[in-house]
């Protein structure tokens, strides 16, 4: 938990501290709706590449035989995310260009093309990334994003000291794809013991593992665009108005993804443990638990992490992004306030994937992407550029009350036991420093 959690921190930190050097001192608003976008596609095609191998290969080698755990799972694993690369790099070839034409960013198609090689550099990351996690060599992790992450970030802080005019579109990319090769060659140091030792190419295990993983791969898909529905739609209908916009989402989601450092570390540890207990006689009664208690220890750790955002918002984004960006206080606002439904919402994805049922994350999210978009949308034409936020949180306020049914059917959940033990965390954290009298 360390580990992961201090890794969630430190990608959140340093990308914060990136956006916020970009924001500051290189590029104006126009620009940085430009870079969200870049980096918003970036991050959804490697999110969706990792649904698509992270959870089929964990589980596949906790289901495989002791022998078999090194090869078989591994080398489909390995057939599986070369394909997929080359796919996308055939899809970026293809789509690059309309997406250029649908966010009216005519600069965005090149960004995309020049990304390429880094698609192809990420196949080893990606890799070895899932077979350290499912040995459970977090610490390693944490340093191979470290390498990655903390690379780029001090190419831009030296850059803007030293040599401002090299910190381009271009450079940047670059640099990504260097410091992503170098944390490719540590992590697979790092994984060395597990790597597999014998190809072993099985096409029913193949098969098997992209029949799991594509319910998690257009899951992972469906749920990211959702989740950046007020980024795309906002650039669609305001772009030609107001070019400036989609850089106020993005400077408060930079933000308000602080708030999801916890929740998504806690999902990175529960998804084997849940994986292993639903193999268990009584697994289920024990994933009913992990679930309901990590979600009330994580909305708890975040009520106080909101209070502050909602409180001091502009504060917040003039250390982020600085004066030019005051039309986002009320979309940051908004947006750490729904922040408070995402423990359950990310934990209710992994779950309900680690006990084998992909097919109903899959079908809540299709259901779920395609109100979103349809609602942003309409939101946007009646509220301008507030009608995204509006949208979003009606969205955050749907996904929990299907995700709560959902839960209640295959686990039994109860929304009583999670404020139990919420009060049951607050005590413990009371008694630690001395006022337990308070609660008895």
């Amino acid at each position: 938990m360390f580990f992961t959690m201090g890794l969630r921190f430190a990608l959140i930190f340093f990308g914060f501290g990136t956006f916020a050097l970009l924001a500051h001192f290189v590029f104006d608003n126009a620009e940085m709706s430009i870079w969200g976008i870049y980096t918003l596609i970036l991050s959804t095609i490697e999110v969706c590449k990792q649904g698509l191998l992270r959870n089929a290969l964990i589980r596949f080698i906790h289901l495989a035989p002791p022998d078999e755990q090194r090869n078989t799972p591994q080398s489909a694993s390995l057939v599986i995310s070369v394909l997929f690369t080359l796919l996308l790099i055939l899809g970026v070839l293809i789509t690059a260009d309309w997406f250029g034409a649908f966010t009216k960013m005519p600069s965005l198609p090149s960004l995309l093309r020049w990304s390429i090689p880094l698609l192809i550099v990420l196949i080893p990351f990606n890799h070895a990334e899932i077979i350290l996690q499912s040995n459970y060599k977090y610490q390693s992790n944490f340093n191979g994003y470290l390498i990655r992450q903390g690379l780029f970030f001090l190419y831009v802080l030296i850059g803007l000291v030293w040599r401002p005019e090299l910190l381009t579109f271009r450079n940047l990319i670059l640099m990504q794809m260097i410091a992503a090769a170098l944390a490719s060659w540590y992590l697979y140091r790092e994984a060395k013991p597990y790597w597999l030792n014998e190809f072993r190419a099985d096409i029913k295990t193949i098969r098997n593992m992209l029949s799991y993983g594509k319910y998690v791969f257009a899951t992972t898909l469906f749920g990211s665009l959702a989740r950046s529905a007020d980024h795309f739609i906002t650039a669609n209908v305001l772009n030609g108005i107001n070019p400036a916009a989609v850089s106020y989402y993005n400077a408060a989601n930079r933000v308000t993804s602080m708030l999801d450092a916890p929740t998504t570390a806690a999902a990175d540890i529960l998804f084997p443990k849940n994986a292993q207990a639903g193999n268990e006689t009584d697994g289920m009664t024990k994933v009913k638990y992990y679930f309901e208690r990590m979600v009330a220890t994580l909305t708890l750790v975040m009520i106080p992490l909101v209070l502050i955002i909602v409180i001091f918002p502009k504060f917040i984004l003039l250390i982020s992004g600085g004066a030019k960006y005051m039309e986002a206080v009320p979309i940051l606002q908004l947006s750490a306030t729904y922040a408070l439904l995402r423990p359950f919402i990310y934990n209710f994805g992994h779950t309900i994937d680690a006990i084998g049922k992909p097919h109903v994350n899959f079908w809540a999210n299709v259901v779920i992407m395609l109100s979103n978009f349809a609602m942003t949308w309409f939101f946007l034409q009646q509220f301008g550029l507030m009608g995204a936020a509006y949208a979003t949180l009606g969205m955050h306020i749907l996904y929990t009350i299907i995700f709560y049914f959902l839960m209640k059917k295959h686990l039994d959940i109860s929304v009583r036991n999670i404020f139990f033990y919420m009060k049951e965390t607050l005590q413990l954290i009371a008694q630690k420093i001395g006022f337990r009298q308070k609660f008895e």
